[in-house]
């Protein structure tokens, strides 16, 4: 077979149908352009969806960390003010207590016990937030730690040692004690 024969045969078949077999070309293409655009749209949204998510993620991390952070600070903080009030009651300027001898000393035991054991409290919490706190921070509740730790032993030894004695101690070294915490009052204002 020759050209011309082909081109003959070419010239033979029908406009109609080589229009159609161009239709059937150009629908097969369209669709394989169609499809890789799909599918890159599809991988463009997939991408996008990830990102969206592990921000997302990251987000709630950042999130729960701050949670975390700010529970652990309320911890902090309601502990240390149970513990600085629990340490004035201890030496407060009127106090309401029994007049039994025996019913004061329980009365101030039971006192002593509550201030104890907000310190210990305090004192836990701080040691327990010291990788998120500042070397400050930290500084600064160990000193107020120090100075009612001061003040519960003071109230120890002056006032329940003090009332379990028959002849009790003089009273100038509890002057002595409350003008040296005055500080811890004038700091906690």
């Amino acid at each position: 077979m020759d050209w011309n024969q082909i081109l003959n045969w070419v010239s033979a078949v029908p406009e109609s149908v080589v229009s159609g077999l161009f239709a059937i070309v150009a629908a097969v293409v369209g669709g394989i352009i169609a499809y890789r655009q799909a599918t890159a749209k599809a991988a463009d949204d997939l991408r996008r969806l990830e990102r969206d998510q592990n921000l997302s993620i990251k987000r709630e991390a950042t999130l729960f960390a701050f949670k975390k952070k700010y529970e652990l600070f309320e911890r902090l903080s309601s502990d240390f003010v149970g513990m600085i009030n629990s340490a004035i009651q201890l030496f407060p300027v009127f106090e309401r207590i029994p007049t039994d001898r025996e019913q004061i000393i329980e009365f101030r035991r039971q006192l002593f016990q509550e201030a104890a054991d907000a310190h210990n409290a305090a004192q836990m919490t701080l040691r327990s937030a010291y990788p998120f706190l500042t070397e400050d921070t930290f500084c600064t509740g160990i000193e107020l730690l120090t100075t009612v730790h001061r003040h519960i032993t003071a109230f120890g030894m002056f006032r329940i040692e003090n009332e379990m004695r028959d002849e009790p101690r003089n009273f100038k070294d509890e002057v002595t004690f409350y003008e040296e915490n005055s500080k811890l009052y004038e700091r906690l204002d």
